[in-house]
């Protein structure tokens, strides 16, 4: 929800107008693009629950089972809305041409944006906001479901868990690092280009999903306390927001403080279930909201950028076609949503996912 909130003003009006036109509501809602990360912490978490329940740091059912589990998830959805956009891009004319919006950047389409798409390597072959802008992520998702057994379990169980988010963090930050030391000292000029193709992978989602592994060792160790972790998330969230610029610009730290913060709080909600704040994430609306948010995720960005375009040429004023937009054109994409979740995803949710749907219908 916070990404289709963020990305309802980025898609209003002409490319940036709408957040120059109304700085404070931009203010509030800019940091949406730090649901992606804490996706990632989160993830990190849920997958690591099994693992350190079994006691041996393994894959319980091994490590075919857990991706064709991981593939089943994610992967059909991810096709089904992905056909949906280029499907929508084919036919609908005012989203092949270049219009001003946020949208330009998403067309034209071209054989190397489908082809990497399809394959979820869109940060290495074609464009990798191509399309449907969100999609980038649940590549990255998906590939460091082939990192977390191949690479971070072996560590765990050989050296420990803060040997190996050490090593994935010294891996998955050097590359910012070496871009900040050249702008502060202009060193390293031949290495600088080599560590800005790294950085648009965005290698530091490695360390924020190990990261959500730890909480979930730490939300199992009966000797953790975790009395005052929710405090990092109050200081990182003052953070974000006070000093947006900064975390925009340098979504390396940002990102990461934000993981951190995220991981922490995960550890004091899982030893806190009877606070305030358990019960209402536990509660029935947001856990079914919880159910269908792969599903805004997937498909919530081309449809808010159609709203826009095809509302355009009636020539609203700023604050018309903002209000249009989130109290219009963003419900209806959230009800889309809801559609495609019960038409597509539902049917590859897993086991536990079900039971809970079930649950708290």
């Amino acid at each position: 929800m916070a990404v289709a909130v963020y990305h309802t003003i980025l898609y209003t009006g002409l490319a940036g107008t709408a957040a120059l036109a109304f700085p404070q509501i931009f203010a509030l809602v800019r940091n949406g693009f730090l649901g992606v990360p804490i996706f990632i912490v989160l993830s990190g978490f849920v997958l690591m629950l099994p693992v350190v329940r079994s006691g041996a740091y393994r894959l319980p059912k091994g490590l075919k089972n857990f991706i064709f589990r991981r593939f089943r998830r994610i992967v059909p959805p991810y096709w089904v809305a992905l056909i949906l956009s280029i499907t929508l891009i084919a036919l609908v004319p005012v989203m092949r041409v270049q219009s001003g919006t946020q949208w330009d950047n998403k067309i034209p389409i071209t054989t190397d944006d489908v082809v990497g798409h399809f394959l979820l390597i869109q940060n290495f072959l074609g464009g990798i906001t191509k399309i449907n802008g969100p999609m980038w992520s649940v590549s990255i998702e998906w590939q460091i479901y082939f990192l977390m057994p191949l690479m971070l379990l072996p560590l765990w169980r050989r050296f420990g868990a803060w040997f190996t988010i050490s090593v994935v963090a010294a891996l998955s930050l050097a590359p910012s690092a070496l871009i900040a030391v050249h702008e502060l000292t202009g060193r390293f000029d031949v290495l600088v280009p080599l560590a800005k193709a790294y950085a648009r992978q965005h290698p530091w989602f490695v360390l924020l999903f190990a990261l959500g592994m730890v909480a979930a060792e730490l939300a199992g160790n009966p000797e953790v306390r975790a009395k005052w972790l929710w405090l990092p998330t109050l200081v990182v969230g003052a953070f974000v927001y006070l000093w947006a610029d900064f975390a925009q610009a340098n979504r390396a730290v940002s990102e990461t403080l934000v993981g951190v913060a995220i991981a922490l709080l995960l550890v004091w909600l899982a030893k806190n279930t009877s606070a305030a704040t358990s019960r209402l994430l536990s509660s029935a609306p947001l856990v079914r909201l919880g159910g269908m948010s792969y599903s805004i995720y997937l498909i919530h960005s081309p449809l808010l950028a159609l709203g826009n375009m095809i509302t355009l040429p009636i020539g609203l004023q700023p604050g018309a076609q903002l209000a249009l937009m989130y109290f219009v054109v963003l419900p209806l994409a959230l009800l889309a949503s809801w559609m495609f979740h019960l038409l597509v995803e539902r049917h590859f949710m897993t086991a536990h996912q079900s039971e809970l749907r079930s649950a708290r219908t």
